[in-house]
């Protein structure tokens, strides 16, 4: 089934991926395991492996229906776009049966209506719930907020497209970085409930360079950058939409700032669900928002930005993909961190990323839920222990 995702797929997160094994070789070993070679030695293919994108397929699969053989603890019963789905408790699950009967998804786009639907009792669980709703909460007895911890954050970016001018130009990519007020988006935007971002995903986990200086707020800074660039007073748009809370917030913010360096900065929104709809659109674009989720640094820049991505907006960078490849295949995890620290240093100083804020998952639940975890580093909510009291 990898080998299927990573051939029919235009997102680089399954062909970057799927790169790092010999799907060709792999076989089966008994009825419970599978042997995958890798193509270069590599210490993170379980974690890349237990990523939400990939999925269990039985080969020559074509025809998705209902009482098809199924690896979760739930089996589906209904689906409606953009309604939702119901599912019923699967007995035969591998390693524990789940503790409901059954389960029910809704599809409710707008972090009001989802806390609403909360605390009236129509659902028992909401999912990434915007800051200013998820005050609203606060003093509610009835449900409580459980936001993720670090390293559990999501990383809000905007991705400046190194084949487009201005920013092939190192001193522009620079400016913009020193350009974003990061202190403000975390107060402003998430009530001081994120963190501070230093241009670099993955804040909090053990490969992070949290050696490296923090990027300060330097408007005039940018604003002399961009003039020795020949660049004050550029025009450039920024595309984002809210694909999780707090990116068009933030992207306004970021617009401010720039118009504050001398930039002449505009903001184009994009309605839910169509950011990334079309990617090579998106990849195409002079300056765009992204958001990233909570995985392992060097793990996210195989997945996102090694060989020449399209998602990494014009990045090309042989030597820092070979030092990552390093640092993946180390036994010894300080020489490691050393390898991911200098790799990390380059995108730092010469990178197209701005990275100014981490932000929670903001989710409510009912008083009388317990067990729900966050699994696959808690991007995506697990019901498979989930009880009502």
């Amino acid at each position: 089934s990898l080998s299927v995702l990573a051939a029919g797929s235009k997102l680089p997160v399954y062909r970057l991926a799927a790169a790092n094994f010999d799907l060709a070789h792999a076989k089966a070993d008994g009825d419970l395991k599978v042997v995958l070679p890798t193509l270069r030695p590599i210490a993170d293919g379980r974690m890349i492996l237990c990523q939400g994108n990939f999925l269990v397929v039985k080969d020559g699969t074509v025809d998705f229906q209902k009482g098809m053989p199924s690896c979760g603890p739930f089996r589906l019963t209904e689906f409606t776009p953009g309604q939702g789905s119901a599912f019923e408790r699967y007995d035969d699950h591998y390693g524990h049966v789940p503790r409901l009967d059954g389960l029910e998804l809704r599809s409710i786009a707008d972090s009001t209506a989802r806390a609403g639907a909360l605390t009236s009792g129509e659902i028992d669980f909401a999912h990434d719930l915007s800051p200013v709703t998820a005050r609203t909460l606060d003093d509610n007895g009835a449900v409580e907020l459980v936001p993720t911890r670090s390293p559990y954050l999501v990383g809000l970016s905007f991705q400046m497209n190194m084949g487009v001018k201005p920013f092939d130009d190192p001193r522009v990519r620079e400016a913009f970085k020193l350009a974003v007020d990061r202190e403000a988006m975390v107060k402003t935007v998430f009530y001081g409930s994120a963190q501070v971002g230093n241009d670099l995903p993955a804040i909090g986990f053990p490969d992070y360079a949290e050696s490296l200086p923090q990027r300060a707020h330097d408007p005039e800074r940018a604003r002399a950058l961009l003039k020795q660039a020949g660049a004050d007073g550029t025009e450039v748009t920024l595309t984002t939409g809210p694909e999780t809370p707090g990116m068009v917030e933030t992207a306004t913010l970021f617009v401010e700032d720039l118009k504050k360096a001398g930039v002449r900065a505009s903001l184009r929104e994009l309605p839910a669900g169509q950011l990334y709809a079309d990617f090579p659109a998106y990849a195409a674009l002079p300056l765009a928002g992204a958001y990233q989720m909570p995985v392992p640094a060097l793990s996210t820049y195989q997945m996102s930005t090694a060989g020449g991505s399209p998602s990494a907006f014009g990045w090309k960078e042989s030597a820092t993909d070979t030092l990552v490849a390093r640092a993946r295949a180390e036994s010894d995890p300080a020489e490691a961190k050393k390898l991911g620290t200098r790799a990390q240093r380059t995108r730092w100083e010469e990178g197209n990323q701005v990275l100014p804020v981490f932000k929670p998952n903001l989710n409510a639940k009912a008083k009388g839920v317990r067990g729900i975890r966050d699994d696959l580093f808690e991007q995506f909510p697990g019901f498979s222990q989930a009880s009502l009291a």
